[in-house]
């Protein structure tokens, strides 16, 4: 027997999203256990502190963005949400491309309440290139209350874009 999947590179963007959740959060099964642990890469699963019940919020933006070449939020990629304490995941996926014929970079950030955190580069060239891209931040021992979780970016010119509308950018943030 066997299977065959068809997956159009419109649907790259879902896939993306698909292997961040998994290869992030990095969900492994104990033996010899009926209760799931969590395992992420750089902690072990006794590090990870928690309010007991996993939440998440996601939003995908899905229209085409351009990038300036100072710090701006990324439109459609903040999350206001009610943490109970402890660890949060932070994850995104989407593409950064160059719009013309010039080679470009885009860094990337996630903020937390208005602090910048993790930060990475990506790079893009000649117009008909673009670099799918993914990240993720483990921040941990996040007090109870209201937080506001953003993904910021800028363009080493106004070359970089987001082609939202073909391949939707996803941002979504787990308690853990």
């Amino acid at each position: 027997m066997s299977i065959n999947i068809n997956i159009q590179k419109k649907d790259l963007w879902l896939l993306s999203a698909i292997v961040v959740f998994l290869v992030g959060v990095g969900y492994i099964i104990a033996t010899n256990s009926e209760t799931p642990k969590w395992q992420i890469h750089g902690h072990s699963a006794d590090e990870i502190e928690g309010g007991g019940a996993i939440q998440s919020v996601q939003v995908v933006g899905t229209t085409n963005i351009q990038a300036g070449t100072n710090w701006a939020d990324m439109n459609n990629m903040t999350i206001n949400m009610n943490t109970n304490g402890g660890d949060v995941f932070l994850m995104f996926s989407g593409n950064i491309e160059a719009s013309g014929n010039t080679n470009v970079a885009g860094t990337l950030r996630f903020s937390v309440d208005g602090t910048n955190r993790h930060q990475m580069l990506t790079e893009a060239g000649d117009g008909a290139w673009q670099n799918d891209f993914s990240m993720i931040w483990l921040e941990k021992n996040l007090p109870a209350g209201s937080h506001t979780f953003k993904v910021q970016w800028k363009g080493t010119n106004s070359n970089v874009q987001q082609d939202g509308a073909t391949y939707p950018r996803v941002f979504a943030v787990m308690e853990v």
